[in-house]
């Protein structure tokens, strides 16, 4: 346990890192401007399952920023987090770090916004088009994204949720977790070609979990972790390729989010 603590204070370091390298960019309000939060994202997240909800009331929720699309595997889109889940924001626009760096505490006014939950995730934006394959589109401008997004004038560091695989459940989807003790195993010869993609990781006791890079993603040629190996990032579900149909999987924000507790060679 004591090398489990060690290496969840690591990760708090890289994140606090990673979190003043963005806020070089970063100009902060001179003045806050959040609204006051009268609902949480558990309870917006039960209401939109089953189907797209257009509000038209005054709710505001309101979370600190888990995510930076620094290194591209986010993108055009922000996560913020408050005690009770996670919710995927549609910005829409690119450069999201300059403005929303990771622990910003951000309220999203939520009348005029279509939310649903896709992927496990709960996703905030305006409603799509009927032509769209999509519920939730992108606020797209900059004007519409600060009629419905706050900002706090201070940053706090992130801390992950600690999970094991045995305990994820739909609920995590959306939030920043960690998970410990992870050996990559391919499924077969395609997972280990290239670091893009869905990849296989599993636990002591036979439980797998998916990590995802994206192709845009800075540290998308790095080479896959060989040993034991602790993961955090945004925890979604859905399908993950390989003929396995819908699994959990992590989507890192850095390379510092993939910490390699043991080598072997």
């Amino acid at each position: 346990m004591k090398f489990v603590s060690a290496i969840h204070n690591l990760l708090l370091v890289a994140l606090a890192i990673a979190t003043s390298v963005a806020c070089r960019d970063y100009t902060p309000p001179s003045e806050s401007t959040l609204a006051v939060r009268n609902a949480d994202i558990a309870t917006i997240r039960n209401a939109c399952q089953v189907a797209p909800i257009t509000f038209d009331n005054d709710a505001v929720i309101a979370g600190r920023v888990t995510t930076t699309d620094r290194a591209g595997n986010f993108q055009r889109s922000l996560f913020v987090e408050d005690t009770t889940g996670g919710a995927e924001i549609m910005v829409g626009m690119y450069d999201l770090h300059c403005k929303y760096p990771l622990g910003t505490m951000l309220s999203i006014k939520l009348r005029g916004t279509t939310a649903y939950v896709i992927g496990g995730v709960l996703q905030i934006g305006l409603k799509a088009e009927s032509y769209s394959y999509h519920e939730v589109d992108y606020f797209y401008s900059e004007a519409v994204a600060d009629r419905h997004i706050g900002r706090g004038t201070d940053i706090v560091a992130i801390e992950p949720m600690v999970c094991r695989i045995s305990t994820l459940d739909s609920s995590c989807c959306g939030r920043l977790v960690a998970i410990d003790a992870l050996q990559h195993s391919p499924l077969d010869e395609r997972d280990g070609i290239t670091t893009i993609g869905f990849h296989r990781f599993t636990d002591a006791d036979g439980g797998e979990v998916y990590m995802h890079i994206s192709e845009r993603a800075d540290f998308a040629t790095e080479q896959l972790p060989n040993g034991l190996t602790h993961i955090i990032g945004i925890l979604h579900y859905g399908d993950v390729g390989y003929g396995v149909g819908d699994k959990y999987y992590i989507k890192p924000r850095t390379k510092d989010d993939i910490l390699v507790e043991y080598n072997p060679d």
